[in-house]
């Protein structure tokens, strides 16, 4: 029986729920064709996204003659060349790709996104890495402050680099240590180190919200100074106009790493807890 489906343009209110089957019908590929059980996210969102804002991208819904979506594509129209690019076929192929090149090589010490979290919230600073307008890569410790799963606030001058990276491009990349402690193994007599870390993925974005912004403040300054918070609202009226507040949206899970050994000398390995 014949089937006819037509493409027609991405209706803005399905983008989302045109992101997640799309996900779910890379996941499934990807699992067939590798035999592998593991949940590694095969279409991060930002790929996603990256593919839906490049210069000449459109996408499209894949319609069944019910008014149902089957199916869906985003292609690259290069206007010189008259040419079209499967812009998520490719996209498939380099997701399958990347993600399998990123896996954690020592797996047993991967761990959740709530203890990477974790170390995030308790790290002394958390080191945010960005690109210049030139490309270079440019990165610094910064004291941020989380107010859920997915926000990061910290504060800066008006101008600087910093404010000079996130317009040209918002992508940043976190890392954060804690419990870090050289060791000698007790097994093996080896020299190595204990330690709690996380790394995270998100989009940064300059604050214009007055309420937001104090919000971001009085989230960073009870996270470093709570003992100080009655001294909050005649800093704000102080500084608050001479303050750049920059919110970091988390695109993916963060991910956590540990080294620990337990009290017999073994190493605790796939998220073991003592």
């Amino acid at each position: 029986m014949e089937t006819k489906i037509r493409l027609l343009p991405l209706r803005e209110a399905q983008t989302i729920a045109f992101k997640e089957e799309m996900q779910e019908a890379f996941q499934h590929g990807f699992h067939a064709s590798y035999k592998d059980d593991n949940q590694w996210q095969v279409l991060p969102v930002k790929d996603f996204y990256q593919s839906l804002e490049t210069e000449g991208a459109e996408a499209y819904e894949a319609i069944d003659a019910d008014g149902q979506r089957v199916g869906g594509t985003i292609i690259a129209i290069d206007a010189a060349k008259n040419h079209g690019e499967l812009m998520e076929q490719r996209e498939q192929s380099q997701a399958c790709l990347s993600y399998v090149e990123r896996r954690m090589r020592k797996a047993s010490r991967q761990m959740d996104a709530a203890f990477a979290l974790e170390v995030l919230d308790k790290a002394p600073y958390v080191t945010v890495c960005m690109t210049r307008p030139d490309g270079t890569p440019y990165g610094l410790p910064l004291s941020l402050a989380r107010t859920d799963e997915n926000t990061f606030y910290f504060h800066c001058a008006l101008e600087g680099d910093k404010l000079d990276c996130i317009a040209h491009n918002p992508t940043v990349f976190m890392s954060a240590v804690t419990k870090c402690s050289p060791t000698v193994g007790p097994k093996d007599g080896s020299f190595t180190l204990q330690y709690k870390s996380a790394t995270a993925v998100g989009k940064a974005e300059i604050v214009t919200d007055r309420e937001e912004k104090i919000a971001g403040l009085r989230a960073i300054c009870q996270r470093f100074l709570p003992h100080h918070m009655d001294a909050f609202d005649d800093a704000i009226t102080r500084s608050l106009e001479r303050t750049a507040v920059v919110k970091i949206t988390l695109t993916e899970p963060p991910v956590g790493k540990r080294k620990q050994y337990d009290k017999q000398g073994e190493e605790m390995k796939y998220g073991r807890m003592e």
